[in-house]
């Protein structure tokens, strides 16, 4: 199994865990939103679905770790 790109980087020392469960919160708040209140199951599965696929460069973890400054873009090259 592949490492994940966290773990590359916490072990390396370029991020925090602390930093890192910031990004990962972001990134799962992208992905599934905020606030839902509706009847969610059916609509929940089809808007995530819809845009994890018409915003899937946006859900990347190196993408959310260098927009929220934690991480160089070059370090991640």
């Amino acid at each position: 199994m592949r490492p994940y790109l966290g773990d590359i980087l916490l072990e390396k020392g370029y991020l925090t865990a602390k930093d890192l469960d910031r990004a990962l919160a972001f990134q799962a708040a992208r992905v599934f939103g905020r606030g839902r209140t509706d009847d969610w199951v059916e609509s929940f599965l089809i808007d995530v679905a819809r845009t994890k696929y018409n915003k899937r460069d946006e859900f990347y973890l190196g993408r959310i770790l260098t927009e929220l400054k934690l991480v160089p873009e070059e370090r991640l090259r």
